[in-house]
């Protein structure tokens, strides 16, 4: 549950740490590569919580004149003061938020608000949501990226039966 505080708490500590961060940049580096080299309409990312990644994005689309609407959503209404935060910091980026609660269908506004080709990345929430979630992102994204690197729910998932194949 991503609106338990609990839950909020380990991941805003985990969100500081020195593996997140180099995880970040990397699936940064890669929507960036996308951007540059592809045409996309527009980005999304699923499950911005306190845009600690959100923050790498505009960063890295700012230092590089990367002119793009990102739009930043989450199951939690405090995706609203994270993005007004983000616009004050970064004026020339267009960030747009809703909530949504990826176990849901998206809101109509956030729909309407996409232009194709539409690029959607997540760290850690849809792999803990099931083929469900998958089912609702899906005829929104054209491409999705998915970072996931660890599991606090303990219960092996699919994803860790794969990471343990990997290595």
């Amino acid at each position: 549950d991503w609106n338990s505080p609990e839950v909020q708490q380990v991941y805003r500590g985990y969100a500081e740490s020195t593996m997140y961060k180099i995880l970040a940049e990397a699936l940064v580096d890669i929507v960036t590569t996308i951007l540059e080299t592809e045409q996309i309409g527009t980005v999304i990312e699923i499950g911005a919580g306190p845009g600690k990644l959100t923050e790498v994005l505009c960063r890295r689309v700012t230092e590089k004149g990367i002119s793009i609407p990102v739009v930043i959503s989450d199951g939690a209404t405090g995706i609203k003061d994270t993005a007004e935060s983000l616009r004050q910091r970064y004026p020339r980026v267009s960030i747009s938020d809703f909530v949504w609660n990826i176990t849901q269908d998206p809101p109509e506004a956030l729909v309407k608000k996409l232009t194709p080709p539409v690029l959607m990345y997540e760290r850690f929430c849809i792999p803990y949501g099931g083929y469900e979630v998958i089912n609702r992102i899906a005829p929104l994204a054209d491409i999705l990226l998915m970072l996931e690197d660890f599991n606090l729910t303990d219960t092996k998932e699919a994803y860790d039966i794969i990471f343990e194949k990997i290595g």
